[in-house]
């Protein structure tokens, strides 16, 4: 069966009636777009809240920043949609094994699509989304693009989500049972919690992911990338260490840089530790004890620094996208510019874009000049933090405290909850 057009004039009017309606005022009438083709259109920013779009056909159909909590999407088709900011919570996407049907002139029921009724989402763009508590079982979102959308409690149970860039994004509580995730990237994801029982990850890259109170002993994880073990750095820790320094020391002449790069350090003592330039990308060293470390122009990319002690930790220059400090200590912690240049004067910001700083203490902390674009802040402590000429577009700083803190000549562009008074 033909899918009903829907011309963009008539889409406005369905759209007006759809508010109106839920407001429950006068000549209101629900969005009915069930088994209409809106590929290609543009429904961004449109509120369509509890709207009926089973079956509705929305292939590169532009959602940016579109509202549809609540709405039934039943046989939606999302291939290569633009749902960047959108927001899908509660939204009923669960197609299990059924085909699509209405009635017949005899009275009976006749199928109304011959494909397999499953959700097809591939290649996607569904960035910064929220589709918490979305129904999404059985569905086809291969390489679709998830960074840092809100997945919580999804209900993806043998979907397949093949290839998918999760980078950032929350999956804590959501059912993953028997998915697919082979090849897909989940670098920084939240899998707290959830269930991964029979779940395929083969080639899956976890490399910086969260994943606590998950049991894994079901999953299959054959090539997949995870943490690495102290073990199989081949030498001591110390000894690695004193080898780095050693590069320090000599400019790189003797001795060897430290390469921590997926190596879980949780809970390790580096107080006063020197491994400034050394590469701790996606290193787990939550729980451990930093305290006056020096890591100038290190790379701490996705690292796991969660419930660190990072006080008066030197961080200048220092690459820390993506890097998780959430509940950690950082007071008087220095995150400004370095000089890198002995001839001329050239600074070098500390790059944090998309950390999370969540219930961290940055009390007294320099963040002078530095990048923190997307960054999260809930719940920090910024008392008397120095955050001048940084880049805080589109950072959130819902309920921090930053009594004293100063945002001279700071890009605030975007800034969610900032309270500077």
């Amino acid at each position: 069966m033909e899918l009903k057009e829907v011309a963009p004039a008539d889409l406005v009017k369905i759209v007006k009636r759809h508010q109106l309606w839920r407001q429950s005022r006068s000549g209101g009438a629900r969005a009915d777009l069930k088994m209409c083709d809106l590929s290609h259109q543009n429904l961004a920013t449109l509120d369509l809240t509890s709207a009926e779009l089973t079956g509705a056909r929305l292939i590169r159909a532009d959602l940016s920043g579109t509202k549809l909590v609540a709405a039934t999407m039943f046989g939606a088709d999302l291939s290569k949609a633009k749902l960047i900011g959108a927001d899908m919570s509660r939204a009923d996407a669960d197609l299990r094994d059924g085909v699509l049907f209405r009635a017949a002139r005899d009275g009976g029921l006749t199928v109304m699509n011959n494909e397999s009724a499953a959700t097809e989402m591939t290649n996607a763009v569904v960035r910064n989304a929220n589709l918490t508590d979305s129904k999404l079982s059985n569905s086809f979102v291969s390489q679709t693009d998830f960074t840092d959308a809100i997945l919580k409690n999804v209900k993806l149970i043998r979907a397949d989500l093949s290839n998918c860039n999760l980078t950032g994004s929350n999956l804590e509580g959501a059912d993953l049972s028997d998915a697919t995730l082979s090849g897909a990237i989940l670098h920084g994801a939240i899998l707290r919690s959830c269930l991964l029982n029979g779940a395929n990850l083969k080639g899956a890259d976890l490399c910086g992911a969260l994943i606590d109170s998950v049991d894994m002993s079901k999953v299959s994880l054959a090539g997949a990338k995870v943490p690495r073990s102290i073990e199989s750095l081949g030498a001591p820790l110390q000894a690695l260490l004193h080898e780095h320094l050693e590069w320090l020391k000599s400019g790189g002449a003797t001795g060897k840089r430290l390469d921590f790069t997926r190596v879980d350090l949780r809970g390790q003592n580096l107080t006063q530790v020197d491994m400034s330039a050394g590469d701790l990308s996606y290193a787990i060293l939550g729980d451990g004890k930093l305290t006056n470390c020096s890591l100038v122009m290190a790379n701490l990319s996705f690292c796991d620094l969660r419930n660190a002690d990072l006080s008066f930790a030197d961080l200048r220059g220092a690459n820390l996208s993506r890097a998780n400090l959430t509940g950690a200590q950082a007071v008087k912690a220095r995150m400004d510019m370095v000089n890198v240049s002995s001839t001329t004067v050239q600074h070098w910001p500390t790059k944090a874009e998309s950390a999370k700083f969540d219930r961290t203490n940055l009390a007294g902390a320099l963040l002078t000049g530095a990048q923190l674009a997307s960054a999260s802040f809930i719940g920090a402590i910024l008392t008397d933090a120095d955050l001048k000429r940084s880049n805080l577009q589109d950072a959130v700083f819902t309920n921090a405290d930053t009594r004293g803190a100063k945002f001279d000549a700071a890009d605030l562009r975007g800034v969610i909850d900032l309270r500077t008074d």
